[in-house]
């Protein structure tokens, strides 16, 4: 999903001065490779959009998404958790991503925090990716022996578990963008 760019022209100017910037993400999901495990999560990404960036901005120009997590099942043993990371997208580093419009750059970032100060990636190429623990299964039991059996045995399954997960955008000021349409897919990527 990607937004439409188009340039303003200002009246005032002999240039356009307005380029608006969208952000889409793609995503990537993946499932345990053991075959016992019973639990599945799935990941919604929503786009983000920064809007307009006015050349030579004296503020970045900040925005945010969602990214929402889904689980339902229950967990193999060890299990207990999932790991989201963003790649660089354009790039190809998490540190230092840019929105492309044709050969033309605007950089930007994303981050796990509104401070904007830890890069949200994928841990080996750069960034710090999002971990969350998961509520493992439930059980009870009951029996009792001696000579004759008896028993009783009483189970429950993991409540389904949801999260979402916000990505904030920024791209910082002072940036003097050639008018156009800027855009990067960065892969979302869960791991369970």
């Amino acid at each position: 999903m990607s937004g439409q760019i188009r340039a303003i022209h200002s009246p005032l100017a002999s240039r356009p001065v307005l380029a608006m910037i969208a952000l889409a993400f793609a995503s990537n999901v993946l499932f345990p490779t053991r075959l016992e495990a019973a639990r599945t999560c799935t990941i919604t990404v929503f786009p983000l959009a920064f809007g307009t960036y006015p050349p030579a901005s004296p503020t970045p120009i900040d925005s945010a998404t969602v990214v929402r997590v889904a689980c339902i099942g229950d967990p193999d043993p060890g299990q207990n958790g999932y790991r989201i990371s963003i790649d660089g997208g354009n790039s190809g580093d998490p540190d230092n991503r840019f929105l492309l419009s044709g050969g033309n750059q605007l950089l930007y970032n994303l981050y796990l925090d509104p401070t904007f100060t830890t890069v949200w990636g994928d841990g080996i190429s750069g960034g710090t990716p999002v971990t969350q623990g998961l509520p493992g299964a439930m059980g009870m039991g009951m029996g009792m022996g001696m000579g004759m059996g008896m028993g009783m045995g009483m189970g429950m399954g993991t409540p389904p578990f949801n999260a979402d997960h916000t990505v904030y955008g920024r791209s910082p000021a002072l940036q003097d963008p050639v008018p156009g349409s800027y855009a990067d897919a960065p892969i979302v990527t869960i791991e369970f």
